[in-house]
Formats: C-alpha cells, structure tokens, sequence
C-alpha cells in the first residue's frame, strides 16, 4: 500500500528501537556491549528504562584507556567496580595522582575479579608510578606491562604469575640487588613467552644473575648499563634483539654466546666505543672456545644474524667466523660498523670471506657505518 501523499512513513523511535534491540539473546547484547567499550556501554543506560542497568550485568569489562587524556575517566573506576560484579580482563592506562593514589585498592579488587592485563605507567612525562605490592596479588595476569614505574620488593611467599606470557618493562627502577626479585620473576612464570627490557635500571652493583624458562621465545634487551644477566636454560628461544652499550668490555664472552645456542634470528646492537683494544676484553672466545664449546647441535637453527655497531675486535670476528662455520641453515649476517674500529673495513670484510661457511645458502651484507638503533619496543 502506497503511503498518502503528504505524510511520511512511521518511523519507531528510538527508545522503541532500544526496546526492540534488548529483546536479544543476553549473549548477543553482552557481545554488542563488549565491542562499543565500557564508556559507550555504560551511556546505552540513557536510551530506556530497559537500557537503564542493562551495562552492570556484563560478565565482563575492560578499563581500556590508553591514551594520557583518558586520564580522566578513572575517576569512575570506583564507581563501576561498585555496580559491575563481572570479571575485570584488563586495566591499560596512564595514571595521574588522583588515581595514584587509588591504584593499590584497584589492584586489590582487580586479582579478584581475575584480570589478566596490567598496562600502567604516569601520566607526566618524567614522574615515576610507585607500583604498589598489590601488583604481584595478580596472579592470573598473562600481559604485563610497566612503564616508569619504581618496583617494590616481592611479597613474602610470592608464588610468581603462572599464567604469565608476556612481560615488558621499560623504563622501570628496582631497588639494589633488584635483580634476584627479576630473575625471580622470570624463573616462576612458567608460561613466559617475551621478554622486554627497555632501560631498566637496578640500584648498586650489579651481580650476575640467570635468564631462563621452558617457553621464552623471544627476548629483547635495550640498556646502556650491563645489568648483569645471563642466558640459562631457553630450549623454546628462537628470536633475541640485544641493544647493550658494551657486551664486550668485562663479560665472558663464550658464556654470553653460548645462551644463543638454540636461536633461529639474532639481532645484536653495542654504542660501545673502544679506546684501547687490547685492554677492552678481559674475556676472549678465542679457536679453542669454539672447538671445544660449540659442537654438535650448536646453531643448529641459526639462519639471520644482524650485528649493528660492530668494531672488527677479536671477540666479534671470532663470533662471526663461529656462525658461519657452525649454523648450517644459516641465510644471512648483516653488519653495520661503528667508530674507532681495530682494523679497516676493507681488511676485515677479506678476513671474513676468507671464513669457511657450513651453509652454501649463507650471504653477507655490509651496510658502512651504523647509524641508528634497531631494537623493537
């Protein structure tokens, strides 16, 4: 039927067509809520009285605001965890004081409602969030992430994050000896598959101290302080991007090789300058290292090394003729070198063409002088 000339079509209005819409099944509005957002979810109460508390039985939500101007909305985190009893996935935010101030009882309430990402860090450029103890309460987190943070010490019997798969720092401060609380960390999450360390700094001396677990696959480090790690047990590690102001100077060397043994891409970036090249390497890993250390399965599945920064010291070409030498799938050694290098460029490309290489497939790009980083965040 045509409609009469001069009046238009009924449209429903809007609380009808709310009205209409919440007639859904329960699980396709919690899946509608869920996609808008916890602040469009929580403005649906405005469309009717049916809308009204329709947000508050969602079985679960995010805190997701992960710009500094969304600072502002948690101010009604206290609120929501008040009227919404359902399960808190994540909370990703940039923290001001107000909220500083409420993040320990946040985190209280959070491990309990079975959140399994913490992304936090201050809202201000050059503060520093004091992280409180409640953070380690969380322990069915599986993405953490801390950005200039300062971190407190371990709770007595802290039993690590079981179901932990993802753990990045940046820009973070332990307290002295910080690095056991670290390496206890890694050691009893058993689940840890990255590992990011952007500039994290760790009061006093540092002492050495063990990188290991049964499923870190991917490992990269940025720092321009040795903080004394090591490689330990890493059977699942394939990939490590290793941004370090001198890995040379005062480290073993064959030790710090040997953790890469299992690895598939390894990508190594030194800002260290020598001045006095024979006096740099209290450690060499000299023909009878490699001869005795690196046999059998060693490299077996190395295939790309990046070496960015390189100075041609002993250390480095006897790390270069060892990969190609030993990897047999190997595919490609990119360098780039940096200043003050103990010999020409010339002499040390010569020396290490003249290297014998397990992999017909191996090539060698040299790019001159580096002059960028290539750490990933």
């Amino acid at each position: 039927m045509s409609t009469p000339r001069g009046r238009r079509p009924h449209r429903p209005s809007a609380a009808a067509e709310a009205d209409a819409l919440i007639s859904l099944p329960t699980g396709v509005l919690d899946d509608i809520l869920d996609r808008v957002g916890l602040l469009d979810a929580v403005r649906t109460s405005a469309l009717s009285r049916a809308w009204r508390r329709r947000w508050e039985d969602l079985p679960s939500i995010d805190f997701y605001f992960p710009r500094p101007d969304e600072a502002k909305h948690l101010r009604s985190v206290d609120s929501v965890l008040l009227r919404c009893p359902g399960r808190v996935r994540r909370l990703c935010a940039h923290l001001d004081e107000p909220s500083e101030g409420r993040i320990h009882d946040w985190l209280l309430v959070l491990s309990r409602r079975g959140v399994d990402t913490l992304n936090l860090r201050p809202i201000s450029f050059d503060a520093v969030l004091a992280l409180p103890a409640s953070v380690f309460a969380c322990r069915r987190l599986t993405n953490l992430r801390l950005h200039a943070c300062a971190i407190p010490p371990l709770p007595a019997g802290f039993e690590g994050f079981p179901e932990l798969r993802k753990l990045a720092l940046t820009c973070v401060r332990f307290r002295e000896n910080g690095e056991y609380q670290l390496e206890e960390i890694i050691a009893t999450s058993p689940s840890l598959e990255k590992l990011v360390f952007w500039e994290v700094k760790i009061l006093g001396d540092f002492k050495e101290w063990v990188i290991q677990g049964p499923n870190i696959q991917d490992i990269q480090i940025s720092s321009s302080k040795d903080l004394g790690w090591i490689l330990g047990e890493l059977p699942s590690l394939h990939s490590a991007n290793i941004d370090i102001l001198d890995y040379l100077g005062g480290r073993d060397f064959a030790k710090f090789l040997a953790g890469f043994s299992n690895i598939t891409k390894l990508v190594i970036c030194t800002r260290h300058s020598p001045i006095d090249n024979s006096a740099e390497q209290k450690f060499e890993a000299h023909e009878e290292f490699q001869n005795s250390q690196w046999t059998g399965g060693m490299c077996a599945n190395l295939q790309f090394v990046q070496i960015t920064g390189i100075h041609w010291l002993p250390n480095e070409m006897t790390f270069i003729e060892l990969i190609l030498s030993k990897a047999r799938l190997f595919c490609t050694l990119f360098i780039t070198h940096g200043e003050n290098c103990s010999m020409s460029n010339e002499d040390a490309m010569n020396k290490i063409l003249s290297y014998r290489r397990a992999s017909t497939c191996a090539e060698i790009l040299f790019k001159g002088k580096a002059s960028v980083t290539f750490f990933r965040s």
